[in-house]
């Protein structure tokens, strides 16, 4: 599950420029990680909706709604 929100973490940025959670401090970061990640299209209008779901569910806090393995990950990307 760590994995596969690192892959995610990485996919977002590659897709934004940024990290999925930020904050000017770290208590605001920290703050940030209870809060649902912006879909990478909010910030990429051209990113296509297929590829804003994956980065999403890779990113969700619970690690039981995230992507069971990073193989599953990598096809839905294919």
């Amino acid at each position: 599950a760590t994995d596969v929100y690192g892959a995610g973490a990485t996919l977002y940025a590659a897709l934004t420029g940024r990290p999925p959670q930020e904050g000017a401090t770290l208590q605001e970061l920290v703050a940030s990680l209870g809060r649902p990640v912006a879909p990478p299209s909010r910030h990429r209008p051209e990113v296509p909706p297929w590829l804003d779901a994956v980065c999403v569910r890779a990113l969700q806090h619970d690690p039981a709604a995230r992507h069971p393995d990073a193989g599953l990950l990598a096809r839905e990307l294919e």
